[in-house]
């Protein structure tokens, strides 16, 4: 019964709204955070990069984890299967970049950053096609 309620709540529009707002705000967050640290590597030491990754992207990737079942009740498995694969990929490009700030592979923090930076604008553009053909369907 637990799990019923829990369902049926999951799928209320009220929740899926909600979710959807946040899925949206945390891409847009990562995205503008990579932004941001893609073009200023050069004045944050390697060494620091694991403390940046913490401190901007922490929260976002857990907030966006935990909204993300939203996406298979807005717009179907095979979008959520289409968002989460770039997301995922996109979230190990940034654990890739904090394991190397840490052991000192600096040279690959920027390239990591870059690859994580492009994995996320792909699920940006992704959430925003599965979102206008949704509002085609429904006009």
């Amino acid at each position: 019964m637990i799990k019923q309620i829990e369902m049926t709540e999951a799928k209320s529009e009220s929740r899926l709204a909600d979710n959807r707002q946040v899925i949206d705000q945390s891409i847009d967050n990562i995205v503008s955070n990579l932004n941001t640290l893609n073009t200023n590597t050069e004045n944050i030491p390697g060494w620091e990069m694991r403390f940046e990754i913490d401190k901007r992207f922490r929260t976002d990737l857990n907030t966006f984890v935990e909204a993300r079942k939203s996406l298979a009740h807005i717009y179907g498995l095979q979008a959520y299967a289409d968002i989460m694969s770039p997301f995922a990929a996109g979230e190990r490009y940034l654990n890739r970049v904090w394991s190397a700030s840490t052991d000192g592979y600096f040279e690959e923090v920027t390239k990591y950053l870059s690859r994580a930076h492009t994995q996320f604008i792909e699920v940006r553009q992704k959430l925003d096609q599965v979102h206008e053909l949704q509002t085609a369907q429904k006009s």
